[in-house]
C-alpha cells in the first residue's frame, strides 16, 4: 500500500514531484509525508480494489506478466522517451511559412502575435479584451530577453518564439497526462500509454505548431485535474490553494478554461469533506485562483468593463455564422454535439485512438469511481458548453481530447493485465493498432507543415508562369499561394464570382484553394455549380498544375467534413490556364479535378 503521493513513489516525472513539493512547502508539513490516515487508506484501497480483484481471480500478480520496462524507475525513462517523441513531432516543420508567409493561421497572426509584439515594459496592455494576457506576456517577455542576447532580431523570429512556447507546453502536457493517469489509479504501463497517446495526439501536435492559446490552456487544465485528484488524499488548505491556482492559470490562458473550477468542487464533494469545511476549502481555492489569474492577466480585472464587453463580443462570435466552420450545414452530422462526436473528434484523434478513447470513457464511468467522476464531470461540463456553440473549430475540444487519450491508456492497461487470455490479446492488439495507425496518421498530417502546398505553388508560379500573366486568385488570400505583383498582374476576388464566365475569361490564370471550394461543397450553396463547371473543364480553362498533400485515409476524413481535406495546413491548390494560353506552358493540361 502506498500513500497516494506521486513524488514518494519515485515512479513519475518531474511534473508529479512539483505538485507534491509545492503543496508540502505551502503547508510546512513535511513531517507528515509517511503518515497515512485511516480515511486515506480506505480511499486508496477503493482505488486499488479493481486491480486487486483481477489479480486475485488470475492467481498471479499482473506485474509478473508485464515486461520489466514497465516497472520501477524505468518508467521515468519511458516517460522521458515518450516526451522526446512528442517533442520531435511538435518541432517537425515548426518554421512553417517563415519568413515570408506568417499569415497562414489567423489566430496566431491576427489575435496573438500582432498584439504580443505591441507589448513592452512601458506598455503592458495589449488592448484586446477578448483574450487574456498570459500568452502575450510569455511571448513578449521571452522575446525581450532573446533580443538582448541577439537571438531575436526580425519579426518572424518572434513568431518562432511563440511557436516554441506552444511546443514547450505541449510536451509538458505529455508529462501531465502521465501524472493524471497515475492519479486515476493507473499503474506505470497505463501512465506511459496515456503519455504516448497524448504525445501522438494529432490535433494536439498540429496546434503545438501555432503561437495560440489552446495548447497553453490545455496544459494548465490537465495540471489542475491532477491537483484536484490529489484532494482525495489530502484536504489541507494548501492543497486546495494549489488546485485553485492551477485553475486560475488555466483561466488566464483562455477564459473558457474557467470551467475547470468544477474539478476541485466535485473532488471536495466526492471525497466526503464536511459541507461547512468544503465551503471554506473551496473559498480558499477560489481566492487562489483569482490571485493566479490576476498575476498572469491583470488587465482583465483592471479594465473589467472592457473585459465584459469583450466577452459579449466573443459570445456573439461563437454563436455566429462562420462560413465553412460553423453549424448547421446540410447533412445529419452538422448538428450541435453530433458534429463533435461523429466528425470533429474522429479526425482530431484519428480513427484508432478515437475508438480506444470511447472505450476508455465507458471504462472510467464503470471502474474509476469517484476519481473518474472528477475528470468526467469536467469533461461533461466543458463539452456541454463548447458543444452548444455554432462555431466549431477543432481546437476548442483540445482538453477533452487529452482526457480521452488518458482514459484510452487506462483501459488498455487494465485489459493487458486481465486474467482472461482473450482480453489480454484484445488489449495488446488495441495498443499495437493504435500506436501504428496514430503514429502514421500524425506523422503524415504533421509533415505537411514542412512543405505547405501554398509555398510550393507560389514557387512554381514565380518560376514557371510567364511574366505579365494576368492572374485571378479566388478567395481569402491566406488560403492562397502568393505571386509577385512586380512580375505578374495579380487580382484577388471573392469566390462568389466563380459563376461569372465573362469575368473569369478576362484572366489568363485562375488559382483555386480547397479551403475555399470545400466550403461551398460543405454548405451546398450556389457556388458549387460554378466550381464544378470550372474543375471538370466545362469552362474554357484547363487544369495545368495541382499541389496537394496526401495523408492516411484522407478521403474518409473528407467524407466526415470536406474542410478536413486541408484544415489550415497544405490545402489543395489548383491552377487553371485559359485554353488559348496553354501553349505558353508547353503542356496539354493536367487531368480534370475529381
Amino acid at each position: 500500500m502506498h500513500s497516494g503521493r506521486i513524488g514518494d513513489l519515485g515512479l513519475t516525472p518531474a511534473f508529479g514531484y512539483a505538485v507534491d513539493a509545492l503543496a508540502d512547502g505551502l503547508a510546512g508539513e513535511r513531517a507528515r509525508r509517511t503518515q497515512v490516515s485511516a480515511t486515506t487508506r480506505e480511499r486508496n484501497e477503493e482505488t486499488a480494489a479493481p486491480m486487486q480483484e483481477r489479480e486475485a481471480k488470475s492467481g498471479t500478480s499482473w506485474r509478473a506478466r508485464l515486461p520489466q520496462w514497465a516497472s520501477g524507475r524505468l518508467a521515468l525513462g519511458g516517460c522521458a522517451l515518450i516526451m522526446a517523441i512528442g517533442l520531435g513531432l511538435r518541432l517537425l516543420g515548426i518554421a512553417w511559412g517563415a519568413p515570408d508567409r506568417l499569415d497562414f493561421n489567423y489566430d496566431e497572426d491576427g489575435l496573438v502575435m500582432q498584439r504580443a509584439l505591441q507589448i513592452s515594459w512601458s506598455n503592458l496592455d495589449e488592448r484586446y479584451p477578448g483574450y487574456p494576457s498570459f500568452l502575450y506576456f510569455l511571448i513578449a517577455g521571452t522575446c525581450a530577453i532573446l533580443r538582448r542576447l541577439g537571438v531575436v532580431s526580425e519579426t518572424w523570429h518572434a513568431y518562432l518564439v511563440g511557436r516554441h512556447i506552444s511546443v514547450f507546453f505541449g510536451v509538458l502536457t505529455v508529462a501531465a497526462a502521465f501524472a493524471l493517469a497515475r492519479r486515476l489509479g493507473g499503474r506505470n504501463t497505463a501512465a506511459m500509454l496515456a503519455a504516448l497517446w497524448v504525445a501522438l495526439l494529432p490535433l494536439h501536435v498540429w496546434e503545438s505548431h501555432f503561437a495560440a492559446t489552446d495548447v497553453l490552456m490545455t496544459f494548465w487544465i490537465t495540471a489542475a485535474l491532477v491537483a484536484s485528484l490529489r484532494l482525495f488524499e489530502k484536504q489541507r488548505s494548501a492543497d486546495y490553494a494549489l488546485a485553485g491556482a492551477l485553475c486560475g492559470l488555466a483561466t488566464g490562458s483562455k477564459y473558457t478554461a474557467a470551467l475547470v473550477f468544477v474539478a476541485p468542487a466535485v473532488a471536495a464533494v466526492a471525497s466526503g469533506v464536511r459541507p461547512a469545511r468544503a465551503v471554506r476549502l473551496l473559498a480558499v481555492a477560489a481566492v487562489a485562483g483569482l490571485a493566479a489569474c490576476f498575476i498572469v492577466t491583470p488587465f482583465t480585472f483592471i479594465q473589467f468593463a472592457d473585459f465584459w464587453q469583450g466577452m459579449e463580443f466573443e459570445n456573439q462570435h461563437v454563436h455566429g455564422g462562420h462560413y465553412g466552420f460553423s453549424l448547421p450545414a446540410p447533412g445529419p452530422l452538422y448538428r450541435r454535439y453530433i458534429y463533435q462526436l461523429a466528425a470533429a473528434w474522429p479526425f482530431s484523434f484519428g480513427f484508432a485512438l478515437y475508438a480506444c478513447a470511447l472505450v476508455g470513457v465507458a471504462y472510467a464511468a464503470r471502474r474509476l469511481g469517484r476519481r473518474g467522476l472528477v475528470v468526467l464531470a469536467f469533461a461533461g461540463v466543458f463539452f456541454g458548453v463548447t458543444g452548444s456553440w455554432t462555431f466549431t473549430p477543432l481546437r476548442y475540444s483540445l482538453p477533452i481530447l487529452v482526457i480521452g487519450a488518458v482514459l484510452a491508456g487506462l483501459w488498455q492497461e487494465a485489459w493487458l493485465a486481465a486474467p482472461g487470455r482473450a482480453r489480454r490479446l484484445v488489449g495488446a492488439a488495441a495498443v499495437v493498432a493504435t500506436a501504428g495507425y496514430t503514429g502514421i496518421f500524425t506523422y503524415q498530417t504533421t509533415d505537411r507543415f514542412r512543405h505547405d502546398t501554398r509555398i510550393e505553388a507560389g514557387d512554381w508560379i514565380r518560376s514557371e508562369v510567364p511574366a505579365g500573366t494576368n492572374m485571378l486568385f479566388l478567395g481569402y488570400h491566406p488560403y492562397m499561394a502568393w505571386a509577385s505583383r512586380e512580375r505578374h498582374a495579380v487580382h484577388f476576388a471573392e469566390d462568389n464570382t466563380i459563376g461569372d464566365v465573362r469575368f473569369l475569361q478576362r484572366h489568363e490564370l485562375i488559382q483555386l484553394s480547397s479551403m475555399m471550394y470545400e466550403r461551398a461543397y460543405r454548405h451546398r450553396n450556389a457556388m458549387v455549380h460554378g466550381y464544378h463547371k470550372l474543375r471538370v473543364h466545362q469552362r474554357p480553362f484547363t487544369l495545368v498544375k495541382r499541389f496537394t498533400a496526401p495523408f492516411l485515409n484522407k478521403a474518409w476524413y473528407r467524407y466526415l467534413d470536406p474542410m478536413f481535406e486541408g484544415y489550415f495546413v497544405s490545402p489543395t491548390i489548383e491552377l487553371y490556364v485559359r485554353d488559348d494560353k496553354l501553349a505558353s506552358y508547353g503542356v496539354g493540361g493536367a487531368p480534370p479535378a475529381e
